[in-house]
Order: C-alpha cells, then structure tokens, then sequence
C-alpha cells in the first residue's frame, strides 16, 4: 500500500485530530513507535487513524440512545476532559481501536515488521499450550447421532501483543505528569487493550472426506469491533469510583470510592461524578439533549433503551417530544430491461421523526 505526500498528511491530521496529538508529539513520532529509519512508515499511520475512527464510530453507535451519546469532542483533548466515566470509555474505545486495527492489518501482510502469531494456543489458564482436542458435534446429516471431532491447532493467529505494544506507545505516551487523571487514563488504555485479547475467538477449518469434518485446523481470531464495543459497554455500566492519593474525594461516601491499586484491569476507572448531560456545557463541547433524536420504534430489533430513548433523552430532562414528518424520495419498482438496464420508478414515502424540544 502506498500513498502520496498528500495522502500521508490527510491521515497524519486524522490521527491528530482522533487521537488528539499535539504537532510536537507528531514531530517525534518516529522516537516513540518502534519503527526503523527516520519515516514512520504511512502503512502504520493509516492504521492508528483508521482505528480512532473506527472507535469513535463504534463508541457513537453503542451509546446511541443514552443522553451522553459519545460525541466527537469527547475524543479531543482540545477541550479540558474531566475523568468521568464516559471519558474512561474513550480511553477504553480508542486504546482497543488501535490494538485492533494494527491487530488486524498485521495478519493481512499491510503492515511492515509484523504478522500473525503461530504460537497463540488459546486462552486456557489451566493448559495454555496444549496442541490437540477434541469433542462431540451433531451432523445435520446424522441428527440423532454424535460423532468425536479431532482438533489441533493450526495456521497463524491475530498477534494482539504487537498491537497492544504499540497502542500503549502511542497512547500512554501522551499521559505526562503525576496527576491522578492520568493515572486513570492509563489503567482505562490498559482496560481497552486487554479486553482486545480476553474476547479472542476459536476459528476452525474442516478437513475430512467428503466435508465430514472430523478433523479441524484451529486458530485464534480477534472479534468484529462491534462485540469489543458492547464489552466496553457493559463495563461502562460497572465503572469503579477510585481515590488517588493528590485528589480529594468529592461528595460520594467513602464507602463507594476505591484505591486505584485495588482496581482490577477489567474494571473501568474514574475519578470525577459526571455532569448531567442533559444540560448544554460549552466548555466540555457537550450541547446537551435538546434537539436529540429519538425512536419509538417497537420492532423486534429494537433495544430497550431505543424503545425508552424519547423518555430518557426528553421528558426526563424537561424536554417535550416533537413529532415531525417530512417526505423522501427514492427508486422503487425497479426492474431489469435487456440489455443492460435497470429502470426504476421514482416513490414518496413519509417518514415520521421525533425530537426533543
């Protein structure tokens, strides 16, 4: 892969602006990223940026429905952040975004000095190494039978370590000083990049006559980023008050607030009680829940919180919700004219919004 100056510019200002990095910190990138020469190479840089972003979207889509929604300014260190727990999301989300990202372009060949890992054997506490197993399945074809499956592991698996190394460079880097937001910020960077390699998956290959599949080729395969999210998520919702030794405590009793050494690294980190999001802060860049969006949607795909979100994002915030409809246009009973041509009529369909107001 390669890219003009031009295009490395654009990806080192994405990189900027999604990882927040100061024009001196890019300057002497190259003594921070274990790279070789003086020119970090352009593979690695589309790499963080890509991750940022694929972060930042999923962090968005997530939180979607929640009255602190994920914004983009919360990715941006231009804006004074508080080590509330939505922030310790962010470190969480991005450290994992790069991990994965780099993760997944050194098993595909795209990144110089890495690969895939032939020596990742699972995830067993008890037996990290062991080579071979096996279990019972049940064929479709053979339904009220089980048969024994031999599987040895096999192929190249995602090297997370490389990914995490590097992650850690860069992000850690940027967490200068003694503060106790800093030491927040490092144990959720250390959050994110450790759930990358507790959410592993087994991959297998089928070998066997006929695809009977009694022998596998296994391997371990980072998952999609989206499941990453949820498990940010859902650590979110478990977030531990801690206490730093240079800050003082805030109103919440003793008894909830833990030491920062007691702190497990699966458990996300904070030190400030977050804002009500429901009211606009321009210092945090925060607009509040007015003009939101929010669905009604009762359809079986619909969460629980989408289903809730006019009552959480309006009414609890004071806000009344606004129906509004609008029409749009689109192509619909298209059909195929030989040769080769689709033609469409051109549909009106309504469509029914809300907002908070």
């Amino acid at each position: 892969m390669k890219m003009n100056s031009a295009h490395l510019l654009f990806v080192t200002f994405l990189l900027l602006m999604y990882c927040s990095v100061s024009f001196t910190w890019s300057s002497s990138i190259s003594s921070i990223l274990p790279v070789k020469g003086p020119i970090l190479q352009p593979e690695l840089f589309e790499s963080l940026a890509n991750g940022a972003q694929k972060a930042m979207r999923a962090c968005q889509t997530v939180f979607k429905w929640d009255k602190w929604n994920c914004p983009e300014s919360s990715f941006s260190r231009r804006i004074k952040e508080k080590a509330t727990k939505e922030q310790a999301v962010v470190h969480a989300m991005l450290s994992a975004g790069l991990v994965h990202s780099v993760t997944k372009n050194c098993s595909k060949g795209i990144l110089k000095g890495c690969g895939c890992n032939p020596q990742l054997r699972g995830l067993s506490q008890t037996n990290p190494k062991y080579i071979t197993s096996s279990r019972l399945i049940r064929p479709k074809e053979h339904s009220n039978k089980k048969i024994k499956v031999e599987w040895s592991w096999g192929g190249c698996s995602d090297d997370v370590e490389y990914g995490q190394s590097l992650a850690k460079k860069v992000l850690d880097g940027l967490e200068i000083g003694n503060y106790s937001k800093s030491y927040a910020n490092l144990h959720n960077n250390l959050v994110g990049r450790t759930i990358i390699r507790n959410t592993m998956i087994k991959k297998c290959k089928c070998h066997g006559v006929s695809g009977s599949c009694s022998l596998q080729t296994c391997w371990m395969h980072i998952a999609p980023f989206h499941k990453i999210a949820k498990v940010i998520r859902q650590r979110y919702k478990k977030a531990v008050k801690i206490n730093v030794e240079n800050r003082a405590s805030d109103s919440m009793s003793s008894s909830s607030i833990t030491k920062i050494s007691d702190i497990s690294k699966h458990q996300l980190a904070f030190i400030e009680t977050s804002p009500d999001y429901c009211l606009a802060d321009s210092s945090m860049g925060w607009p509040g829940t007015k003009g939101r969006p929010c669905s009604r949607s009762r359809t079986e795909t619909s969460t629980r919180l989408e289903k809730r979100s006019c009552k959480n994002l309006c009414r609890h915030c004071g806000h009344k919700v606004r129906r509004y409809k609008r029409e749009i246009k689109m192509n619909c009973n298209c059909s195929f004219k030989w040769c080769c041509e689709v033609k469409c009529d051109i549909c009106t369909e309504t469509v029914v919004e809300f907002f908070c107001d």
